[in-house]
């Protein structure tokens, strides 16, 4: 409570026992009466005023106490900072191209086994060598839309190990001619059921021809019966 408050509520005090004393010795006056009531409405409202004072002096310093109270959590519970493990020794391995020696230091050991990688068994300059070395192989007319794709030498041994014949479809028709399969198809002709195969449906799509709505049998009739009328 500030000064000036403590000072203003001692006076009121003071005014009302001043008062109540003039009225117990039979100065009861309406003067008299005024005074003490003003006296007791100044005091009431100081002593309110001095309330929220103190409740908000209190409520400051509890915030002051919690905060730090966090602060002191906070730092116990802060986790220990981690010491990083000791890097391994260099290594020194014998290039598997060029036969000259390089290092392989614990760095390069951390991050190869972090990425689950094994040691390497050729020099950086060996290693990027064969990434820019052009695989052997040759080139293969796809059997379905006709373009070249590339067949390496690499993808051959496996194929021949495997007892497989070499791929006739590029990547894109395989994984087309995978996902294809035969229709029967109603003949609008002779209204018997006929099977639209795989292949004719790649030849239909190749030559932009709709599929057909009659079999073999009665397009050949059709065909011949419009070349006999010619």
């Amino acid at each position: 409570m500030s000064l000036i408050t403590q000072q203003t509520l001692l006076q009121a005090r003071s005014d009302r026992d001043d008062a109540l004393h003039r009225i117990s010795v039979g100065e009861d006056s309406q003067r008299v009466r005024d005074l003490l009531s003003g006296a007791n409405k100044r005091i009431a409202k100081l002593e309110a005023q001095m309330k929220a004072e103190i409740a908000a002096a209190d409520a400051a310093r509890q915030a002051v106490a919690d905060k730090s109270a966090k602060a002191d959590s906070n730092k116990r519970s802060a986790k220990p900072r981690q010491e990083r493990a000791p890097l391994p020794e260099d290594v020194d391995i014998v290039c598997a191209d060029c036969t000259n020696t390089f290092v392989f230091t614990g760095k390069d050991q951390v991050f190869f086994t972090k990425n689950g990688w094994s040691d390497p068994v050729r020099c950086s300059d060996c290693r990027d060598a064969k990434k820019s070395a052009k695989p052997s192989g040759k080139n293969i007319a796809c059997s379905d839309c006709e373009a070249e794709f590339f067949f390496t030498d690499a993808k051959s041994r496996v194929f021949e190990e495997r007892g497989w014949d070499e791929p006739k479809r590029c990547k894109d028709c395989s994984a087309s001619h995978k996902a294809m399969a035969p229709i029967t198809i109603h003949c609008s002709g002779c209204s018997s059921d006929f099977t639209f195969s795989v292949k004719a449906q790649k030849d239909f799509k190749m030559k932009k021809w709709a599929p057909p709505k009659s079999c073999r049998d009665c397009r050949d009739k059709k065909s011949t019966a419009g070349s006999v009328k010619a």
